[in-house]
C-alpha cells in the first residue's frame, strides 16, 4: 500500500492526464478504478473522498485533489 491513490475511469481524458504524471515521475500509487456507468462516482465511500462525485481524485495523507490539472500539475 502507498501513500498515494488515484481514483479514476479509463478512457476518460481527465483520469489518464495525472495517471501518465505519476508513471512518468515514478511514484508508487494505489488504482482505484471507478466504473461510472455503475455510478461509482455516486456511492457512499467515494463520496466520502470527493463529495462533488467527480473523477479523477488523488488522495495523498489527508490532502485530496479533485481536479485533474492540479494533480498533473502537482505530479508533473
Amino acid at each position: 500500500m502507498t501513500d498515494v491513490t488515484l481514483y479514476h475511469w479509463e478512457p476518460n481524458a481527465n483520469s489518464g492526464k495525472p495517471m501518465l504524471a505519476l508513471f512518468e515521475k515514478g511514484v508508487a500509487f494505489d488504482s482505484h478504478y471507478l466504473d461510472l456507468l455503475n455510478f461509482d462516482q455516486h456511492k457512499p465511500d467515494y463520496l466520502a473522498v470527493n463529495p462533488l462525485g467527480t473523477i479523477p481524485a488523488m488522495k495523498h495523507g489527508d490532502l485530496v485533489l479533485t481536479e485533474s490539472t492540479a494533480i498533473h500539475g502537482i505530479c508533473g
